[in-house]
């Protein structure tokens, strides 16, 4: 080899060498929207009616409210944490997850604690626990993502309406979800005295109510609406155990405390589902985001061979004890089948376990939406190798490409409220959330428009006493009224937010 072909050769090297790229900056992400976002805590107030602005709206709404929190002030942001530790293992609790849950909100006997940085309440406990455990963790008791509280008989996620439908990932042990809310909508409803159902019946009915007196005055000269105010922001979560401190780095993990039947286990749990929705000034009837974790569940169309959290190619049935009550004789690998029992029995003497349930996601990651997912991977990736959130997805955003505030003429629209040309025109599902619907509108939800969608469901929130709407919010159906204990209602739960 001659000395300028050596030359060469050693340029080549020495320039493809990891010393020499020291300091040089990767390609940028390509962003298909107008606003891309960025590693920031600043929660969007609004989006730009398009897909692909829409997309980018929730990874931004994702990345603020997966913020590192603040520890003196709850839904705040620590702004002094650099887009360098976003997502970093084993960081304090985020933004999102010290909001409040609708059992802080929602008190027995139509009252509620209008201080937003009341602590969350500690758990009650069967079993013994130290002080040390309790302090360190939030507490978890659903098994559904539409039950009120624990209940064995009734463990559910969004539908069937009957018969058990809870979830379980690969290793047989069942998810657990919560329920969050933000301050403006919390004032809201502190506001409106929403968190009483007497308060509700009585503004529908077109009156005026004292919370003091409890008297409801007809015929109010400036009725009021079960309306939720504009940036009001609702996250639904569910979570899988972890076992193996291997998991943690692509999870964002919580030290839970698990609440089954008064008994409390701590447990590490990994996020595997995020809704977010939120109410902004060009969308009142919300944008529905959904996020998961990547290795959630496979594409039902290819599966392929390799292991999920929630798929198991190697799946095997297996028989089903009499003394379960199963609906069948054994359990099944075909994907998305609700499971034959509940768990009751589990929780109560530890017969009749959870088994895994074979997740696959009906319809694939629209390729916008895995363009977007790309890029926000690789921005996050960009500032923080290690971490946790450039292992998330967004599955899709659901908005309206004709926004219609039913609330605007005045008086109380009746429910369901409508679904106004809502985009994509395709079926959009949490897959570990709403596993068992994610393709079909349910006969008792006839929907103007084919599909599946967060709004399908919520169309039909309903306030005290049914008939009047309630925003597309379940939670307002977690009122009381002064005298009443609080109902099993079909609403959204658990708890508040310590972590390691």
């Amino acid at each position: 080899m001659g000395r300028l072909a050596t030359l060469c050769l050693l340029a080549i090297l020495l320039w493809a060498s990891p010393e020499s790229q020291k300091g040089k900056t990767a390609a940028a992400p390509s962003w298909p929207c107008f606003k891309p976002p960025t590693v920031s805590s600043a929660v969007p107030a609004d989006a730009l009616n398009d897909q692909a602005d829409i997309d980018c709206f929730a990874w931004q709404e994702f990345i603020a409210l997966n913020w590192q929190a603040l520890t003196s002030s709850r839904g705040q942001p620590d702004t002094s944490k650099s887009p360098a530790s976003f997502g970093s293992v084993g960081f304090n609790s985020t933004v999102w997850e010290t909001y409040k849950s609708a059992q802080e909100v929602f008190l027995p006997n139509g009252t509620t604690n209008p201080n937003w940085n009341q602590a969350p309440p500690a758990p009650v406990c069967k079993n013994t626990l130290s002080a040390a455990v309790l302090a360190k963790r939030r507490v978890l008791t659903m098994t559904g993502s539409a039950t009120d509280d624990f209940d064995p008989n009734s463990v559910e996620q969004a539908y069937p309406f009957s018969g058990p439908n809870w979830l379980a990932d690969s290793s047989g042990n069942p998810v657990w979800y919560e329920m969050k809310l933000n301050q403006t909508e919390f004032n809201g409803i502190v506001s409106g005295q929403f968190y009483n159902a007497a308060a509700q019946k009585c503004i529908v009915s077109g009156g005026s109510y004292n919370g003091q007196t409890q008297v409801c005055t007809p015929h109010a000269s400036t009725p009021q609406q079960v309306k939720l105010p504009l940036n009001s922001m609702e996250m639904k979560a569910t979570w899988r155990q972890l076992t193996e401190a291997s998991q943690y780095p692509r999870y964002l993990t919580t030290n839970a405390l698990v609440v089954q039947n008064g008994t409390c286990t701590p447990m590490t749990l990994g996020l595997v589902g995020l809704h977010i929705v939120q109410k902004t000034p060009s969308q009142p009837n919300w944008i529905w985001a959904t996020f998961e974790q990547i290795d959630n569940a496979p594409n039902n169309s290819s599966p392929g061979s390799s292991p999920y959290a929630f798929y198991n190619p190697a799946c095997s049935t297996k028989a089903i004890p009499a003394s379960c009550g199963a609906s069948s004789a054994t359990t099944s690998c075909a994907a998305n089948t609700p499971p034959a029992y509940t768990l009751a029995n589990w929780f109560s003497n530890k017969t009749c376990p959870a088994y895994p349930v074979q997740v696959t996601r009906m319809t694939p990651i629209s390729p916008l939406s895995q363009q977007v997912n790309a890029a926000a991977q690789q921005m996050i990736s960009g500032v923080n190798g290690k971490s946790v959130f450039q292992y998330y997805e967004l599955i899709d955003a659901v908005w309206t490409t004709s926004p219609n505030d039913t609330y605007a003429g005045g008086g109380e629209p009746a429910s369901p409220l409508p679904m106004p040309h809502m985009s994509p025109g395709y079926s959009v599902a949490n897959s570990v959330a709403e596993t068992y619907i994610q393709t079909m509108a349910p006969p008792q939800l006839q929907s103007p428009q084919p599909g599946s969608m967060c709004i399908t469901c919520h169309r039909y929130g309903s306030a005290a006493g049914g008939g009047a709407a309630s925003d597309y919010s379940f939670l307002i159906g977690s009122a009381t009224s002064p005298t009443a204990a609080r109902p099993a209602v079909r609403s959204l739960i658990p708890n508040a937010a310590a972590r390691k």
